[in-house]
């Protein structure tokens, strides 16, 4: 089973434990590329704040431009976006209701698997998105 699959879809994902002094940000974005600016502004600040590197920063700004073009693109509701801290770096996670199939393009897959160590795609009842995971550099 490839976590890159997008008719993979799982349910009831587990959240690791998250030790130390998690902090999250929420962020709720209208459906419009012209708000992309913003979603990245918010990943690097965030990244920054996990004690990622400039470089692990530019990969998750990266990362987060690239799931949140595609959420855009299968909704006009409003995309909620996560921003998690874990004691070895951050997670990131796009939220949307229920609806139409997430679809990441294989272009899309090689510029995540190059950014992220984890990606994950979900949906249930209650809703879908995309999880990530960037490790820090010591983890």
């Amino acid at each position: 089973m490839s976590a890159w699959s997008s008719d993979e879809l799982h349910q009831n994902v587990d959240r690791p434990e998250i030790s130390g002094s998690p902090w999250q940000v929420r962020l709720d974005v209208p459906p419009d590329p012209r708000f992309l600016y913003v979603v990245r502004l918010a990943a690097a600040g965030a990244a920054a704040e996990a004690g990622l590197t400039t470089s692990e920063i530019e990969d998750v700004k990266v990362a987060v431009d690239e799931l949140s073009s595609v959420a855009m693109e299968a909704t006009t509701d409003p995309l909620q976006l996560r921003f998690i801290s874990s004691s070895t770096g951050m997670e990131v996670e796009v939220l949307l209701p229920p609806g139409r199939d997430l679809e990441i393009d294989e272009l899309g897959r090689v510029i995540l698997e190059a950014t992220v160590d984890e990606l994950v795609v979900y949906g249930d009842s209650q809703g879908r998105g995309f999880r990530v995971t960037k490790c820090g550099r010591g983890a």
